[in-house]
């Protein structure tokens, strides 16, 4: 029988409790789940399950981040768009259990802030507000005069500046990185991970056995997690599942190490970028193009590369158009990368998390703002898993919500 309790406080106790040798001798008699997908969310997952003293088995189908947390701009915030307010809690609660993280695994975050300023009078009216309701919710994030931007970003051109809102808790992290560290963690604590191997089947049985039929062979489970990204809904189908799903592409420029010019993850009009503390910076598209998903969905149906260098050129010329007015040391910049990158977006945008109603046994997680839930979703994950709890805060986010 599933309860409701030990809801918010059993969430923020629970990796600290998962992290002692106590608590893995406490556990019950191990499950063995398998874990498809080993992007950010489907690793941040596995390494909490095997910490709670679950067997756990991750499937992936390429690499480890080879899908799109390996093509993500990688900014660990939550932003003032993000509504209602159970989606804004959740990516709250996320933001600082990175912080938490950070003691137990060596994942490297720069902690900068995130500084965004729009154009317009009545869209920085909003933001304003916005900003106003993260002081009343106890959130650090403030306005800033084009005097104090000038002080935390010297080398930033204040193109169109006015007033600018900055998040001081925001952070940037390579997510590829951060999968490896996940998925090295599990496998330390015993958890095994196969790829490349592509999942074909999955049959629920009847009772607590179940297939995972695999291009290599069965793996037998008695959980199943499907955290795949864009290819969730395909997996999903194998359970009798539809998770209602968008096509959202986007382009990333990564360029090779350069001077310190960056402190903050800065959201410009029309452009983002950061820099990380290898040097190297990602430059993001904001919003694109109106024709950017038909432009790259003639490219053929999502297409993980593009089919030419010249079309990969002109993409990332296209992206430092947009970003050397703000940055002109970037003109010069040699990119290192530039991916597409298909972001595993829900329907209405928002993460679909918990257990299939079909088949209880099964249980999802896919979200666009996987970078930034990793974290919580795996500790949500882990409690509804092994503990067969409905933790409170994740109720607004079940596959029921399109039925």
């Amino acid at each position: 029988m599933k309860i409701k309790r030990r809801q918010f406080i059993q969430t923020l106790a629970g990796s600290a409790l998962a992290a002692t040798p106590i608590a893995r001798s406490l556990a019950r008699t191990a499950p063995h789940v398998v874990v498809i997908g080993a992007g950010i969310v489907g690793s941040s997952i596995a390494w909490h399950l095997v910490k709670r003293g679950a067997k756990v088995t991750v499937i992936e189908r390429e690499a480890p981040a080879s899908g799109t947390s390996g093509k993500s701009f990688a900014w660990i915030n939550a932003h003032y768009s993000k509504q209602p307010l159970a989606y804004h809690q959740l990516t709250v609660r996320s933001l600082f259990a990175y912080r938490d993280l950070q003691r137990h695994l060596p994942l490297a975050i720069h902690w900068g802030g995130g500084l965004e300023w729009l154009t317009d009078a009545d869209s920085s009216a909003k933001l304003e507000q916005q900003v106003l309701r993260h002081q009343e919710a106890g959130i650090a994030a403030r306005m800033l005069s084009p005097e104090e931007v000038r002080i935390l970003e010297p080398n930033l051109v204040q193109a169109g500046l006015i007033t600018a809102a900055y998040s001081e808790p925001d952070g940037g992290i390579d997510a590829a990185d951060a999968c490896r560290v996940f998925i090295d963690a599990a496998q330390s604590l015993g958890a095994k991970v196969f790829y490349p191997r592509e999942v074909l089947d999955i049959h629920m049985g009847s009772g607590a056995l179940h297939k995972v039929e695999t291009d290599a062979g069965t793996i037998t489970a008695d959980k199943v997690v499907i955290a795949c990204g864009p290819q969730t809904n395909r997996v999903a189908k194998f359970i009798g599942a539809d998770v209602p799903m968008i096509d959202a592409p986007g382009v990333i420029a990564t360029t090779r190490p350069m001077p310190h010019l960056l402190n903050t993850v800065v959201w410009a009009p029309g452009s983002h970028m950061q820099q990380r503390d290898n040097g190297r910076i990602v430059i993001g598209e904001q919003g694109g193009p109106p024709d950017t998903t038909e432009h790259l969905q003639r490219l053929g149906p999502r297409p993980q590369d593009f089919p030419n260098e010249a079309i990969r050129i002109a993409h990332g010329e296209r992206l430092r158009a947009a970003a050397v007015k703000f940055l002109p040391q970037l003109q010069d910049a040699q990119f290192e990368r530039i991916t597409i990158g298909w972001r595993p977006m829900p329907k209405d945008r928002h993460p679909v998390i918990g257990r299939v109603e079909k088949a209880p046994d099964a249980y999802l997680a896919v979200t666009h703002s996987g970078v930034s839930l990793a974290p919580i979703l795996g500790r949500i994950a882990a409690l509804e898993i092994l503990d067969d709890v409905d933790v409170e805060m994740a109720s607004s986010f079940r596959l029921s919500r399109f039925s």
